[in-house]
């Protein structure tokens, strides 16, 4: 048995495609599942610790604590709309990797209702579908062959 990495190019290309179309085959199925496959958490944003203002302080002190503060406070402002904008990022993506997953027609003809038309892995295949291209690539990776 053979790892992923000891395999030819070729190999290893065939093995992440055909990973790729089970994985759309599944999600065209039951697009509810997509969730298992991109994971959509919201962040967990940062609150400041800010530096306590009383009245035993000197005036430099209470001036450097409110300096210090209002850094701190736009340090983190800046850090939790960095991590919002990424979420909405990844949200965006998911929602036209939905929409994509929703529009793959059944194959005319069948009769079991399974088959899809897979014209989507013989053309140029929508960047939005890298999510699952990698999900593809991680499981083949993973497996001996």
């Amino acid at each position: 048995m053979a790892r992923f990495t000891e395999l030819n190019e070729q190999d290893r290309i065939q093995y992440v495609k055909d990973g790729f179309v089970l994985i759309l085959e599944q999600l065209a199925k039951d697009p509810s599942k997509l969730s298992n496959y991109i994971k959509l958490e919201k962040p967990k944003l940062n609150v400041a610790a800010f530096q306590t203002i009383n009245d035993t302080l000197t005036d430099d002190q209470k001036k450097i604590a409110t300096i210090h503060n209002e850094t701190l406070k736009l340090k983190v402002d800046a850090e939790n709309e960095k991590l919002m904008s990424e979420y909405t990022a990844k949200e965006n993506v998911f929602k036209k990797v939905e929409q994509i997953i929703t529009a793959i027609q059944k194959k005319e003809g069948c009769v079991c209702g399974s088959c899809i038309n897979i014209a989507i892995t013989n053309s140029v295949i929508p960047p939005e579908l890298d999510a699952l291209i990698d999900v593809a690539r991680k499981e083949a990776e993973a497996r001996a062959y």
